[in-house]
């Protein structure tokens, strides 16, 4: 393993705690977090995500704009319209499910082994 160093960072205290419960529900801590970040950071050789002034939902219809607004944030809206998804395939015979998708998929990698 390589030499290690310490970097001493200044952060706002609630910041800090809402970021080391996100890490945890992740299974990592903050120094762990930080190190991916760099990591990529380097390996892309600039900041691992985009950087605006403003979310550029210009693109995004006004009413799916609104009931995303709905959702605490977006991983609920996206999670919430997966499962009615799912639930859709299941009352419609010529629909797949997330499931069905991933069993199919299995069985097309496992035909061409």
């Amino acid at each position: 393993m390589s030499e290690t160093t310490n970097i001493n960072l200044r952060l706002d205290k609630e910041l800090k705690a809402q970021a080391e419960e996100l890490f945890a529900k992740l299974g990592i801590n903050m120094t762990t977090a930080f190190n991916m970040f760099l990591r990529q950071a380097v390996r892309e050789q600039g900041i691992p995500f985009k950087l605006t002034a403003k979310n550029d939902v210009s693109e995004i219809p006004p009413a799916i704009l609104a009931e995303m607004r709905s959702y605490p944030n977006y991983d609920a809206y996206v999670a919430a319209k997966l499962k009615e998804a799912d639930e859709e395939a299941l009352r419609d015979p010529t629909r797949y499910t997330l499931e069905d998708l991933h069993r199919l998929t299995e069985e097309i990698i496992d035909a061409n082994r």
